[in-house]
């Protein structure tokens, strides 16, 4: 199990190692974006809420419910 470590820790440090720094830098913030907009619920925003209920009193009026 040790060895199997020791040759995924050496074969990071040379990953790392061949990764022009530039590089790296636009790749963690490409990810960095991509996870903010990952995080964000578009359905549960206060404009998605107050279309929903919108469309939801609409749909009441034209049913006649009151």
């Amino acid at each position: 199990m040790t060895e199997m470590h020791d040759w995924i820790a050496s074969e990071s440090a040379k990953r790392l190692r061949n990764w022009d720094s530039a590089e790296q830098w636009r790749v963690l913030q490409q990810t960095i974006a991509w996870a903010e907009r990952q995080a964000t619920v578009q359905r549960n925003s206060p404009a998605a809420c107050l279309c929903e209920q919108q469309r939801k009193l609409s749909q009441m009026r034209t049913r006649g419910v009151q």
